[in-house]
């Protein structure tokens, strides 16, 4: 099945507060990797146990405070702190934009975006096809009736 798995992909230049959708064959592989990876690790660690006199030296991280790591808490905290004052309502676009990129990056820019249009082209559906005065049908009820109709061919097609 297309893209039913979720995972962090930061080593393959995506963000890393953000899962992607992978494919079947993808999460296999990562699983695979990522198995190797902690059967290695096990072995050094036993490796180093055996070499060392009989005593683990720790595994830690350094706690290397990258440029990334120290943007996104800026931003968290510019985000909070926004929140707390009272902002017009251009501001406060702003801020619930700024919010939006930094959760699920820039596809929830991209859906915020293209809202507007969908919900205008489902109006434009609307008044062209007569719908409104055979059943009275709202934008939003139009919307969901697509995006079910959509969901429902997907369903089909991956079956």
């Amino acid at each position: 099945m297309h893209s039913c798995y979720t995972r962090f992909l930061p080593h393959r230049g995506y963000s890393q507060n953000v899962k992607e959708r992978v494919c079947t064959s993808c999460e296999k592989t990562l699983s695979t990797f990522e198995e190797r990876e902690r059967i290695l690790w096990r072995d050094c660690r036993a490796r180093d146990y055996l070499e060392v006199n009989s005593s683990i030296m720790p595994y830690f991280n350094r706690g290397v405070d990258s440029i990334d790591a120290i943007m996104i808490r800026i931003a968290k905290g510019a985000l909070a702190a926004a929140r707390q004052i009272p902002l017009g309502a251009s501001a406060y676009m702003v801020v619930e934009t700024a919010e939006i990129l930094r959760r699920h990056g820039l596809t929830g820019i991209y859906s915020l975006v293209l809202r507007k249009e969908f919900v205008a082209a489902a109006e434009l559906l609307r008044k062209v096809t007569g719908i409104e005065r055979a059943w009275p049908l709202s934008v939003h009820d139009l919307t969901a009736a697509i995006f079910y109709a959509l969901a429902s061919k997907r369903l089909e097609v991956s079956e």
